[in-house]
């Protein structure tokens, strides 16, 4: 008797733990299934736009002798908004600055730096000029001397 009873407790935890493990196994594929849809609503733009300044920037480095030429690229997905860019042309130039000479002679040889400076510019210009399409930031030039 002592052995069918340890029997029917060994095929009942057998039973929970299958149960348990579906149960697991279901929430993971549909939190996968969540993160298709979480792309899926990923805007796609048919056209993009790239405005890029005709002039480097030529600024000082913080507490240096040193000085950096500059110049970046910004790409839209909206015609409306490089329109906007285009017009704010003197903002966006003024925080492109106040970024880059924010940055001490230490900064400017991390590995990471214009990395940095990209997140930076997208997010003070997004910010400042109410942008949604901003794509991405591209340096186009990089000098310290």
């Amino acid at each position: 008797m002592k052995k069918n009873t340890s029997l029917l407790i060994l095929i009942i935890l057998l039973s929970l733990m299958i149960l348990i493990f579906s149960v697991i196994l279901i929430l993971f594929i549909d939190m996968k299934s969540g993160n298709k849809v979480i792309e899926e609503d990923t805007k796609v733009y048919e056209e993009v736009y790239i405005y890029s300044p005709a002039k480097s920037i030529v600024s000082n480095v913080k507490d240096s002798k040193k000085y950096i030429r500059f110049n970046y690229a910004i790409e839209v997905g909206d015609l409306i908004e490089f329109e906007n860019i285009k017009k704010s042309e003197l903002m966006i130039t003024d925080i492109v600055i106040t970024i880059i000479r924010d940055k001490c002679e230490a900064e400017y040889v991390m590995d990471n730096i214009q990395e940095t400076i990209k997140n930076d510019i997208k997010a003070q210009v997004t910010e400042k000029l109410e942008l949604l399409s901003v794509l991405n930031i591209y340096i186009t030039e990089f000098v310290i001397q």
